[in-house]
């Protein structure tokens, strides 16, 4: 349990000078003294650091106080281990909690793995390696290697708060409901890495067409079955930039099967389909908006 909240006075200041803040969320035990080393080093560096550390007693109970904090932050630091923390009556820990509130109001998100604990229990592990998949599901995370000194961590924090920053993903939120270029943001451009869908498009021109159909047609729902790596993402990709391209046609959005949303949030779309990203790399799915 327990998060930091960093004001930057100096680097993360935009052009409205607009202060970016930043949620670090992670366990405290087994993370005291790294814990310290990042407030310390971020201080060192220009940065104002409010740690759960000093909000002292309130009223309030303490998931609140660090949800409460979360609202406020545009950005959220999370390190997933070495323990997968307190349990909530919820059923899940303090740190996935806060991960998920980041997800549901559009808080980027930058994560980091460290290694389990050497004594930790088999149902701990397992707690963390369900967490991790959550995680992994929605975006990725920078993972320490066995052996690497926690003391990495505090430099890998403030390395990805500058790239972040630079890619100008500071200061803003996302909507839940994502745009093509944002979602694919890490597969576009010159943030392509591993995986880039830069590349001619090459076959597939029946199903695209097929969906091109449904957006304009009655249909509420449109399923992708295909074994992974297939390429229905770039599929949907590809039926977006259409969708995008052309005047009064319903437009692409995407949303990961995690996400959390109310009717409230699916009512307030119009002239919309919507494309899940399911965990399991077999099935993509379209949806009416």
């Amino acid at each position: 349990m327990g998060g930091v909240t960093i004001y930057n006075q100096s680097q993360l200041v935009g052009e409205d000078s607009k202060v970016i803040r930043v949620f670090v969320s992670s366990v405290s035990k087994g993370l005291v003294p790294n814990r310290q080393q990042i407030i310390a080093h971020l201080r060192t560096a220009g940065y104002e650091v409010a740690a759960m550390e000093s909000f002292g007693a309130q009223a309030d109970p303490a998931l609140d106080v660090c949800l409460r904090e979360l609202r406020k932050s545009d950005v959220v630091v999370l390190i997933v281990g070495p323990r997968y923390g307190s349990v909530l009556p919820q059923g899940i820990s303090y740190t996935q909690a806060e991960f998920r509130e980041a997800r549901a109001l559009g808080i980027p998100v930058l994560a980091f793995r460290v290694p389990d604990a050497g004594d930790l229990q088999q149902d701990e592990k397992d707690q963390v390696s369900a967490f991790l998949t959550e995680v992994g599901s929605m975006t990725t995370y920078k993972a320490l290697a066995q052996g690497d000194s926690l003391d990495l961590l505090s430099g890998e924090i403030q390395a990805a708060l500058t790239a972040a920053r630079d890619r100008g993903q500071l200061g803003s939120r996302y909507s839940l409901f994502q745009t093509f270029d944002r979602f694919f943001s890490m597969q576009l451009g010159a943030n392509a890495r591993l995986l880039s869908h830069e590349g001619p498009f090459i076959g597939r021109h029946s199903e695209l067409c097929r969906a091109k159909e449904f957006l304009v047609g009655a249909d509420a729902v449109l399923l992708l079955k295909a074994p992974g790596g297939s390429g229905k993402s770039r599929l949907l990709l590809e039926l977006a930039k259409y969708a995008d391209s052309v005047a009064d046609i319903p437009k692409v959005l995407f949303v990961n099967a995690g996400g959390q949303w109310t009717a409230d949030d699916i009512n307030g779309l119009l002239l919309h389909r919507l494309c899940w990203r399911w965990t399991t790399p077999t099935v993509g799915r379209i949806s009416t908006g």
